[in-house]
């Protein structure tokens, strides 16, 4: 059933309400917006949605940015709200940096109404500050629609949000028109997303990940000098309980990048540091002279390799492990065997394969790299 606002029958919800609801029942309390004509009906019902609390931003780069951080350090779905035009283009910084980042970011856009969108006019623009927004924004998306078809809006919403939060995280946009907006919709006859649409995942099973765990365990145990490099994938993994104890069960010297420098206190035993080309020597150090490395959820970017791949740790097996399989092909490493799997879902395949495998010695190795961050502080004493 679909009609105007005002004619909302006792199983009927204005559009913009339903948007909110389900915003809250994702279990995001927070909503970052700029108000605009063009998404007036929306921010009226973020207004007036209980449990939502909208935080009214004066530029909507800074409502994108405030979703990526607050996706970052929630280590959840961030939301924003934006108005048509300018009001969408304004905030294409921050979709791209949650492109970039890999952070769950929700833009919610208002657009001009349906009659006035462009469709094959063959004019620039039609409605008032009107702009062909998806177009832009899926090259920096894992999903992008103009919603014109009301009873859809169930199924945008829910495919939007899975892929924002499933797999490598990013960014989504929905965009509603503002007569999509206002119209009474039927919230028992929405059709809703399954997950079971989408391709096939390449991701490894079950039966794959356990053998290249295994696999991996059994070297990192073997080697005399293992390490183990932690990304910000396990931060999204939320498995950073259970890199520890992986560290902890094998005593491997623990590198991270500078995205999960929080991941582990500085004053660990295992804690080495940060390596790349603007990282920490003694890091550097161990990370050239390791026999055996599992690096999880590290995409080991240019600056991470010092813009050369070929010559990574060149003395060390490599497991990469990356919820993201082109992240692992792109790389141009020797002794290298790609897992291309969720990083907690790996770490506890490795911790179920512990109680087969034997724990080699690796105190001299790990004094040597402590030796190296004594050596080798970032500041030396005479500089102090």
């Amino acid at each position: 059933m679909l009609g105007p606002a005002w004619l909302k029958g006792p199983a009927t919800i204005k559009l913009s309400e339903y948007v909110m609801q389900f915003v809250v029942s994702q279990g995001v309390p927070h909503l970052f917006m700029l108000p605009g004509g063009g998404c007036m009906h929306l921010a009226d019902s973020a207004g007036h949605t209980p449990g939502l609390e909208y935080i009214a931003c004066l530029h909507e780069q800074a409502c994108a940015f405030a979703a990526q951080a607050y996706s970052q350090y929630t280590n959840h779905l961030g939301v924003a709200l934006v108005t048509t035009g300018p009001g969408g283009t304004n905030a294409l910084t921050g979709v791209a940096g949650a492109w970039t980042e890999s952070d769950a970011v929700l833009v919610i856009s208002g657009q001009v109404k349906r009659a006035d969108l462009l469709a094959s006019s063959g004019v620039r623009t039609m409605g008032q500050q009107e702009l062909d927004i998806v177009s832009i924004v899926k090259p920096i998306t894992k999903y992008a629609v103009t919603v014109t078809e009301p009873e859809s809006i169930r199924y945008h919403l829910e495919k939007a949000v899975y892929l924002a939060t499933h797999g490598r995280r990013g960014p989504v946009w929905i965009d509603i028109p503002l007569d999509v907006q206002a119209i009474a919709i039927d919230e028992d006859q929405l059709e809703g997303f399954s997950p079971t649409e989408l391709p096939a995942s390449d991701l490894l099973d079950a039966a794959q990940m356990q053998e290249r765990a295994q696999q991996a365990v059994k070297t990192l145990a073997a080697a005399e000098r293992p390490v183990l490099f932690m990304g910000n994938g396990v931060r999204a993994a939320r498995a950073a309980r259970e890199a520890l104890q992986l560290a902890e069960a094998l005593q491997l010297p623990i590198l991270v990048t500078w995205k999960a420098l929080d991941l582990v206190p500085e004053d660990h035993p295992l804690y080495i540091g940060r390596p790349g080309a603007i990282g920490q020597r003694a890091a550097n150090f161990a990370q050239q002279n390791a026999e055996a490395m599992l690096i999880l959820g590290a995409r080991l970017d240019l600056p991470q390799t010092a813009f050369n791949h070929e010559n990574f740790a060149p003395h060390a097996r490599k497991f990469v492990v990356d919820v993201d399989p082109a992240e692992i092909l792109k790389l141009r490493m020797v002794d290298m065997v790609g897992a291309p799997a969720d990083a907690g879902d790996f770490l506890r395949a490795c911790l179920s394969a512990l109680p087969v495998v034997s724990s080699g010695e690796h105190e001299p190795w790990l004094e040597r790299c402590r030796d190296w961050v004594r050596r080798y502080p970032i500041v030396l004493p005479e500089y102090w």
